[in-house]
């Protein structure tokens, strides 16, 4: 074979495999940068639209969980599921409550705080401290349902030991709030689940009686 064919083979080689490379190197998963996981809560409520939010859960997480349907899916060391489910005004749900053809209520990350429609969520998530929950609320629900109470507890069986809080609106982003409820939870290891947390118009005595008429709640259990 003439030599110079040889080479010219050669150096094509070198430059296809140069390219494959560069490919290769610029088609990878870049890793999050250092400041994309955040302890504050405000970075993990993004903009996806002009009006529309999402609340992050794998931001929030660091990449250890993910929402569905009506359930935060945690896929770690420790593998479980927490689940939401709504009231309004009485009236039970899993994920979306409808009126005729308007949507009245959501449960979910997704936000839209100038809809008219109530939206909540509840995040959980492990921090240094153990395991917490973060209450997003929109301004839906500031204007429309007003004082909000936070119940919580290991074992809702025993009274002593349910915790109360007034949700605070003062922290959040473009009218979505967020506050902070910290316990030592791990009622969500146990089967069966007696604990749980519930944000809305409740009192401990509703814990009790299971009458949630004319209320309107958020619960993870």
């Amino acid at each position: 074979m003439d030599k110079r064919i040889l080479y010219s083979a050669v150096a094509a080689i070198a430059v296809l495999s140069v390219i494959l490379a560069v490919f290769l190197i610029g088609s990878r998963p870049h890793p999050k940068r250092n400041d994309y996981y955040t302890l504050e809560p405000e970075p993990w409520i993004e903009k996806t639209t002009e009006a529309d939010y999402k609340i992050s859960v794998s931001r929030a997480s660091r990449g250890e969980s993910l929402y569905d349907g009506n359930q935060q899916n945690y896929f770690g060391e420790r593998r479980f599921s927490l689940f939401t489910y709504g009231v309004y005004q009485g009236v039970p749900f899993d994920k979306s409550l409808s009126q005729g053809e308007d949507i009245v209520m959501n449960i979910g990350p997704e936000m839209n705080p100038d809809d008219g429609i109530i939206e909540g969520f509840i995040l959980g998530k492990y921090e240094q401290s153990g395991f917490v929950f973060y209450v997003f609320l929109d301004e839906d629900w500031k204007q429309k349902v007003g004082e909000t109470n936070i119940l919580y507890s290991n074992d809702f069986d025993v009274k002593s030991g349910i915790m109360a809080q007034e949700f605070s609106f003062a922290e959040g982003k473009d009218g979505i709030y967020v506050d902070k409820v910290e316990g030592d939870f791990d009622w969500f290891e146990k089967s069966p689940r007696n604990g749980g947390i519930y944000v809305g118009q409740i009192d401990p005595s509703m814990v009790d009686s299971g009458n949630a008429e004319g209320k309107t709640i958020i619960y993870l259990r």
